[in-house]
């Protein structure tokens, strides 16, 4: 009796994965098919949106300074997941500093930081402006 209960569990645990890497698998192909028909209506950046991005770099007393005169400007795709080789809008609206380093040690950290600190600034005429960590 028990080895049934241990099959009817394995069963539904396997549904369950199924069901779950099923959906994940629809909602890309539908995404997908979404942005391909948006490129075709030939409107304006219907799919398609860019985002300015500021280049970052961690200095060696821990502080990150910000280039505010050297913006960049990334293509991005207004969907939920990545497509045509553009990462999603929402994505790269999330993290609007573009961190440059040496060796790359722990820049996703800093990255994360320093984002609640950069966003909502305005641009000045500084050439740079470093914040601490």
């Amino acid at each position: 009796m028990a080895r049934h209960s241990d099959r009817f569990w394995r069963l539904v645990i396997l549904g369950v994965l199924v069901a779950v890497t099923t959906a994940g698998g629809l909602a890309y192909v539908v995404d997908d098919l979404s942005v391909r028909y948006r490129m075709t209506r030939n409107r304006a950046n219907d799919p398609l949106d860019t985002v300015t991005l500021y280049i970052a770099t961690k200095l060696k007393n821990g502080q990150l300074e910000i280039f505010y005169n050297q913006p960049v400007t990334e293509v991005c795709v207004r969907a939920l997941f990545p497509h045509l080789g553009h990462r999603p809008c929402w994505y790269v609206r999330r993290t609007p500093l573009k961190l440059v380093g040496r060796d790359g040690d722990d820049a996703s950290r800093v990255l994360q930081a320093q984002l609640f600190v950069s966003v909502g600034r305005r641009p000045s005429t500084d050439a740079a402006r470093p914040y601490s960590t």
